[in-house]
């Protein structure tokens, strides 16, 4: 029987960063894709610039809102906890083949056969053990950030009402806008706004 080796490599992999792309109002891809089909009205309300958009740096908000740590504190202790068990269980059936190991020769043939068969199943139990809880990290992390997509929408929405806009895009290092006017940024304001309201929560909840 081969060594069962704990690979901590193919343990738990899973990457614990939580990345999200808001966009609110509809899309301009048609828009932009064919113009021709719009009519000189649409193009005369384009071109006045009728339409309001600003746009928030993700990469600013996500390091800088404090809501954001918490959650990937408690993703990553949630990793730990679950990659702490798995490990556990590798370390144990490691030791249970070394003792098999030392008493093989010992064994008659359908003995060994039989010790050896529970210890292939319990690896493979191990391998779906493994599957499970990459799984339930996975949902967690997506309940997450099911979470601060919500709270971001709903304050861009409060938002709204002290800076009316028609489009609010989400902008990334490398991601699909290239280039955007500073003046349009509404970053620093939305960051600020965020944690007030989250620092209010939790004062709130502590009551």
């Amino acid at each position: 029987m081969q060594r069962i080796s704990l690979a901590l490599n193919i343990i738990l992999t899973i990457a614990v960063g939580i990345l999200f792309f808001i966009v609110l109002g509809n899309k301009n891809t048609e828009e932009d894709a064919a113009p021709k089909l719009l009519s000189n009205t649409q193009l005369a309300k384009i071109k006045s610039g009728s339409k309001s958009i600003v746009y928030v740096n993700m990469d600013s908000l996500y390091a800088k809102y404090e809501y954001v740590s918490e959650l990937k504190g408690k993703l990553e202790q949630t990793q730990k906890l679950k990659q702490k068990e798995l490990e556990n269980q590798y370390v144990a059936l490691e030791r249970e083949v070394a003792a098999f190991r030392e008493i093989a020769q010992r064994l008659s043939q359908e003995e060994g056969e039989k010790q050896q068969a529970a210890l292939m199943q319990k690896e493979q139990n191990l391998m779906q053990l493994r599957e499970k809880l990459a799984a339930e990290l996975y949902n967690s992390e997506q309940q997450m950030n099911e979470q601060l997509s919500e709270k971001i929408t709903k304050y861009l929405q409060k938002y709204k009402k002290q800076v009316p806009y028609d489009f609010v895009l989400s902008y990334t290092k490398g991601g699909g806008i290239l280039y955007t006017n500073d003046s349009l940024d509404i970053t620093p304001s939305v960051i600020e706004g965020l944690n007030k309201d989250y620092k209010l929560e939790k004062e709130t909840a502590k009551k």
